[in-house]
């Protein structure tokens, strides 16, 4: 584990593993990773093995196959196929000789249309970024950098719309104040691949004082990239009676909607 001062989810070192700092501590174990410091980790690994970068990344699914641990992580990507109109990308994270996340992404060539009317998406913003206050995910006034406690809850910087009950409703617009690989600028695709997975925190829903849903997998659906830092996160979930559910988030950036994403849930009981 590298030092807690450092602005950074992880760092790269020579061998080409990365070392998660305490920035990318999730909620429910100290000794765990969020699920969005593993999206942005999988999503710097596919930028770095992409052989199109004229075409656009426009689906992640990421399969949470084992928790990820607070420890040193390999990262490897491969071109399944890239042609001139569509590329597919596979990655995976690996803690020692175990393979913790696996991961596929579709890029497709952009081609300019004019759209109808009717076909055009009309989702209005939940609200202007530029009304409401900074705060953290919980709605406490924002730390300076420096004296925020590590834990990537408190690397993200928060204007929240409505929701925060435990109800499964939640919006808020959320911006990663540092980046995900020490020394390597955060692009527009690795942001959103980064806030991804909040969606399940800002329509957490309690069953009870004891059980609250954890999801398995991100499924995020990217239609155009994002033109700004901050991201609106727009998030229901629904649970049926045998203990399984999904949450769906609707994306934006202050030119609109851009997208979607899924997460699968199961119920968890707190110290289970």
């Amino acid at each position: 584990m590298i030092d807690d001062t450092v602005p950074a989810l992880f760092v790269a070192d020579a061998q080409g593993r990365y070392h998660p700092t305490r920035y990318a501590v999730g909620p429910w174990d100290p000794r765990l990773l969020h699920g969005g410091a593993t999206g942005g980790l999988v999503a710097h690994a596919l930028e770095a093995a992409d052989p199109a970068p004229a075409l656009q990344f426009v689906r992640l699914s990421i399969d949470l196959l084992r928790p990820v641990p607070l420890a040193p992580l390999t990262a490897q990507a491969r071109v399944v196929r890239s042609g001139a109109r569509l590329c597919v990308l596979e990655a995976e994270l690996r803690h020692e000789d175990k393979i913790v996340v696996k991961a596929q992404a579709l890029k497709l060539m952009p081609d300019p249309v004019t759209v109808p009317e009717h076909a055009r998406p009309d989702r209005p913003l939940p609200a202007d970024p530029e009304s409401l206050p900074i705060t953290d995910l919980m709605g406490r006034p924002l730390p300076e950098a420096g004296a925020r406690r590590p834990s990537m809850h408190h690397c993200i910087e928060a204007k929240r719309v409505h929701g925060f009950a435990l109800r499964g409703e939640g919006a808020a617009w959320l911006r990663c104040a540092v980046p995900v690989v020490q020394g390597a600028a955060l692009s527009p695709f690795g942001r959103v691949a980064a806030l991804a997975d909040f969606g399940n925190g800002l329509a957490q829903l309690q069953v009870d004082s004891r059980t609250g849903c954890i999801n398995a997998d991100i499924s995020l659906h990217l239609l155009r990239l994002p033109v700004a830092e901050w991201i609106c996160l727009d998030a229901r979930a629904e649970l049926f009676d045998h203990g399984l559910g999904a949450v769906h988030t609707a994306l934006f950036d202050p030119a609109g909607y851009i997208g979607r994403v899924t997460q699968t849930l199961l119920t968890r009981r707190m110290g289970r």
